[in-house]
């Protein structure tokens, strides 16, 4: 993986290691072989000590990376709320940190807690208008709830600044244009179609949660250089 690629030289920067950052480095690693073989509970096992270590993780981006993949091991086992648990606590500790909200609101999604959702989605966007995933991911629910005007206004902002991001990998800028797309296409067949909204965004969960099994659907690791 991409991101224990660069994490070397994000955590020790002129090949200075201790304790903690051998220690962590370690964990992350195992939790990567765990997930790369769906060992899921093991997976989560070392990323909850990795967090241990918190203080010493200096780079926001590794800890949102790590995050990310704790988000995966309940995400692939429909433990949605767990997920939810884990993050609501975590938001309780560290309350301006959009993360939390944002892999929350990914939870709630799963979970079909659609409000709830697009309530946190908005906290994240309130802390970044910007934000892609925040955007990609209120859209989305935006098509859940039959809100096709609304969807097309954050997929259209998310896809604006796709065009713009830079210093990201082209797989995941790849990976997230495309979902983006893709709920733009859905929410313009749903938008039009004769059949009542609330027949056919009944199906979408499915479709998404289908998406989110592939690799059409863009992992929030990928921001921290996966």
């Amino acid at each position: 993986m991409n991101f224990l690629k660069a994490l070397k030289s994000r955590l020790w920067p002129n090949n200075s290691r201790d304790k903690q950052q051998i220690a962590v480095m370690h964990l992350i690693g195992t939790a990567g072989s765990y997930l790369q073989t769906e060992n899921y509970s093991e997976a989560r096992h070392c990323l909850l000590r990795v967090l241990e270590y918190r203080d010493a993780i200096r780079d926001p981006q590794i800890l949102v990376g790590i995050l990310g993949w704790l988000f995966r091991t309940w995400e692939r086992t429909d433990q949605y709320g767990e997920g939810i648990e884990f993050f609501s606590e975590y938001i309780s500790k560290y309350p301006d940190e959009g993360i939390g909200y944002k892999l929350r609101a990914d939870s709630l999604w799963y979970s079909g807690e659609l409000q709830r959702a697009i309530d946190d989605y908005s906290h994240v966007l309130g802390l970044d208008p910007n934000d892609i995933l925040a955007l990609s991911g209120r859209g989305q629910v935006f098509i859940e709830c039959g809100e096709f005007s609304r969807a097309l206004q954050d997929l259209d902002c998310a896809l604006a600044g796709l065009e713009q991001i830079q210093n990201v990998p082209t797989d995941w800028k790849t990976s997230a244009k495309a979902y983006v797309l893709n709920g733009k296409a859905h929410t313009r067949v749903l938008g039009s179609s004769t059949v009542p909204a609330s027949i056919l965004t009944n199906r979408w969960p499915s479709v998404r949660k289908t998406l989110g099994r592939t690799s059409t659907k863009p992992r929030l690791t990928k921001n921290a250089g996966t």
